[in-house]
């Protein structure tokens, strides 16, 4: 697993998702787990970077599986009030 920024054509702003690589045949793919939030300015970049590092390390430590039919409706991460979306 690990943190991605996607920017779009048609946004304003990027957003940073946790993804993990899925092999599929041949070929890897990436597949989102988590969408973190929109990165308005440095301080949001930090502290989206540090909520998903904590997540990460979290989903590596406990072998928790992500169940590809789930989906996170809304999260919200105590300290830092940021909304997890998917």
């Amino acid at each position: 697993m690990y943190i991605r920024m996607k920017t779009s054509k048609k946004a304003k702003y990027p957003t940073l998702q946790i993804v993990e690589g899925v092999r599929e045949g041949k070929k890897v793919k990436q597949r989102t787990i988590a969408h973190l939030g929109v990165i308005k300015s440095q301080q949001d970049l930090q502290r989206l970077k540090n909520l998903a590092d904590k997540l990460i390390q979290r989903l590596e430590k406990e072998g928790l599986e992500i169940d590809p039919s789930f989906e996170v409706k809304e999260l919200k991460h105590k300290k830092t009030n940021m909304m997890v979306l998917d």
